[in-house]
């Protein structure tokens, strides 16, 4: 959305500026300057710049309504983002392993544990089991009942204590069983978790690496622009002094914007990179 707002703000300038060499070379020709051909060739241009305005209008409403969507809003809302600042150098490549705490690898983490604990609970079916229950009540004399005697009277309060001790010792291979099965799945959370760091490592890697190269690209190509535009600005003024001719001054102004769309896609490059960056070396 951003790199198509950047868009539209120098095809905007490049129509203002073609607009007003095709001025100027109307002007020449209402003299009677025989430059009807240079007028032709600057109004098909313009035509096909409007065109491309246009079209990243277009671009701009669409990308504009699908962010809406995303944010549970109406499409046709209005959308004001914020500036990002200019792309800085990548951060310092480091010993250290910042994609050690991506989501990925701790969630990859968290599943080994959880098969860990699937161990340790199976291996536990084959040990003793002890279990102690209480119960208390009261219960009192009917009429016509007979009484007991000793602790156990049948009347008043009563209370009782259970002792149970269980032991599988014979269980048919069933223990064994759910025992491997456990370790099977521990073995595969392994695996998983070590192929998720490998991925993890990779890609922050590849973000810083393509980060660093990204900034370099967006330093060369934002330098571009500004000469590209001297450049077209002196082949309108040559051509003004009948040094150049239209098609001089109408490839200067392709060039332009040319240099300027590539910056644009670089910086959106680069923005990409760094949100990679981000993805992979924060938690």
């Amino acid at each position: 959305l951003l790199k198509t707002e950047e868009e539209l703000t120098f095809r905007r300038a490049g129509i203002a500026r073609l607009r007003t060499y095709l001025a100027s070379v109307q002007a020449r020709q209402a003299a009677g300057q025989g430059v009807a051909d240079d007028v032709l060739k600057t109004q098909v241009r313009l035509s096909a710049a409007t065109a491309d305005l246009e079209d990243a209008a277009r671009r701009l409403d669409l990308a504009r309504f699908e962010l809406n969507d995303l944010l549970g809003r109406a499409p046709d809302g209005p959308v004001e983002l914020a500036p990002l600042p200019p792309p800085g150098p990548p951060p310092a490549d480091s010993t250290g392993e910042p994609w050690a705490t991506a989501p990925d690898v701790r969630s990859a983490e968290a599943d080994v544990d959880a098969a860990l604990s699937n161990v340790t609970v199976a291996r536990a079916g084959r040990r003793p089991h002890l279990s102690f229950s209480a119960d208390a009540g009261a219960l009192p004399l009917f009429p016509g009942s007979e009484v007991g005697t000793g602790l156990n009277n049948g009347q008043g309060w009563g209370m009782e204590f259970t002792f149970s001790l269980s032991w599988p010792v014979w269980d048919a291979g069933v223990y064994r069983a759910r025992l491997d099965q456990a370790r099977g799945g521990a073995e595969r959370a392994r695996q998983a978790a070590t192929a998720v760091r490998r991925e993890a490592r990779l890609e922050w890697r590849r973000a810083l690496a393509e980060l660093g190269s990204r900034y370099r690209e967006v330093q060369i190509r934002s330098g571009n622009v500004p000469i590209a535009q001297d450049s077209y600005l002196r082949a309108e003024s040559l051509y003004r002094g009948g040094a150049a001719t239209a098609l001089d001054v109408l490839d200067a102004f392709t060039q332009w914007l040319d240099a300027s769309e590539a910056a644009a896609e670089a910086t959106l490059g680069y923005r990409e990179a760094a949100a990679r960056l981000l993805r992979w070396g924060t938690p």
